[in-house]
C-alpha cells in the first residue's frame, strides 16, 4: 500500500495533467456582485469560525486560524461569541471579533481597501 506522501504526489501529478482552459469560472460571490464587500467576507468567516453553527465542522476553521498564528494558543478555549462589525471605543468598527473564555481576537478584512483604520 502506498504511503500518504506517495498518494499526495500521485494526486498532484494527476491534477497537473488536467487541461487548463485559461478562463476561470466566476465564484458565487462574483456572480452575486458581492465579492468586493468586506461585510460579506466577515459574515462568511463568522459562520465558519463559530463552532456552534450548523456547518458541522466544529472548531476546524478556528483551530486552523489559531494554529497559523501559534500552535499553543486557545487549545482549550470555549467560544463565547463571534460577532461582525463590532463597535470600538473610538466609534470605529472591527470587521470580525472572536471572543472566548480566555481570549479576544479582532480581524480586519481589507479586501480591496487601503488600511486606514487605527489597528491598535
Amino acid at each position: 500500500m502506498p504511503s500518504d506522501l506517495e498518494r499526495y504526489k500521485s494526486l498532484i501529478s494527476e491534477y497537473t495533467k488536467i487541461p487548463k482552459s485559461g478562463i476561470l469560472p466566476p465564484t458565487l460571490l462574483e456572480i452575486t456582485g458581492q465579492h468586493y464587500k468586506e461585510l460579506v467576507f466577515s459574515n462568511l468567516l463568522s459562520f465558519f469560525l463559530d463552532e456552534r453553527k450548523e456547518h458541522g465542522l466544529k472548531d476546524l476553521f478556528l483551530t486552523a486560524l489559531l494554529e497559523a498564528y501559534d500552535s499553543d494558543i486557545m487549545k482549550d478555549d470555549i467560544v463565547i461569541d463571534v460577532r461582525t462589525e463590532e463597535k470600538t471605543d473610538k466609534n470605529n468598527r472591527i470587521d470580525l471579533l472572536i471572543e472566548t473564555d480566555k481570549h479576544v481576537i479582532g480581524i480586519e478584512n481589507k479586501v480591496y481597501a487601503k488600511i486606514n483604520n487605527d489597528l491598535k
